[in-house]
């Protein structure tokens, strides 16, 4: 009905009012099926190319950020680490290139833990617990995954995880040896709500 009820706008004021000619960019339900092992252009039934995973964190209180990429075309993993000094310094920046296997088992890590399904309430259940108390300061994330055609998918929050963010962290953790995805930044997020 969103379609129609643009369409509707468009006649009445003559531009695209919603912008649904854009919607076609950003993964959503009038274009696209979102599974456990990726995106499905509704049309074409096709499964979409996966391009690049980029994961970004920052704690706004201290202008800290991180930024963790994998570009699945050229198999480069890129990562960006700035202190919170207000400086963006090439230094902090490294880039290294990876074995495909490595970008093959990354990709399944996305299918193992339901990444894709992460913007759905079932991978919420601590989140969306009621709370008594308001956490107004953290850290912010976000997983940007882009298709081919430069297609979109967007998931994140603020100080909040999906109740298997840990688990694939954790599993990131040991397929690189490093903490790219801050895991030990959201522990205490998370024991706040195993305790509650």
């Amino acid at each position: 009905m969103w379609e129609d009820f643009a369409l509707i706008l468009k006649r009445l004021v003559g531009f695209d009012v919603l912008n649904i000619s854009f919607s076609k960019y950003l993964v959503n339900n009038l274009n696209y099926r979102i599974n456990y092992n990726g995106i499905y252009d509704l049309k074409t039934k096709e499964k979409l190319v996966l391009e690049k995973f980029n994961f970004t964190f920052n704690i706004g209180v201290s202008a800290y950020l991180f930024r963790f990429s994998i570009d699945f075309l050229k198999n480069m993993l890129k990562i960006e680490d700035y202190p919170g000094i207000g400086e963006v310094r090439e230094d902090f920046i490294m880039d290294k290139n990876i074995d495909e296997n490595l970008s093959f088992k990354f990709k399944k890590l996305l299918e193992k833990h339901n990444v894709y399904l992460w913007i759905t309430k079932d991978f919420w259940k601590y989140a969306l617990l009621p709370k008594n108390y308001f956490v107004c300061d953290g850290h912010r994330w976000s997983i940007t995954l882009t298709f081919a055609g430069d297609i979109v998918f967007l998931i994140g929050d603020h100080n909040e995880h999906p109740d298997n963010y840990l688990e694939f962290a954790e599993d990131v953790k040991k397929l690189f040896g490093q903490d790219f995805l801050k895991s030990e930044k959201c522990k205490s997020t998370f024991d706040r709500y195993l305790r509650d």
